[in-house]
């Protein structure tokens, strides 16, 4: 994070800002199963949240697998 130096006036000079960005992470007790970050200016709808539902299943399986082979 920048500093900010008020003047005499007491005005903060404003700084561009990135812009927002909407995360989604899943995880369990022992790491991060996926991140997905939403497109800057997509609407977030239901068909939106049903594929993020969707999407950890693979993370989920490969590490049943990873863990089914120690």
């Amino acid at each position: 994070m920048e500093a900010r130096h008020f003047t005499a006036a007491g005005h903060v000079p404003q700084i561009a800002s990135a812009g927002k960005v909407t995360a989604t992470v899943f995880w369990d007790s022992e790491s991060v199963l996926m991140i997905d970050y939403l497109e800057r200016g997509k609407p977030v709808k239901g068909v939106y949240y049903a594929d993020q539902i969707r999407k950890p299943h693979a993370g989920i399986n490969n590490k049943k697998a990873v863990l089914s082979q120690r």
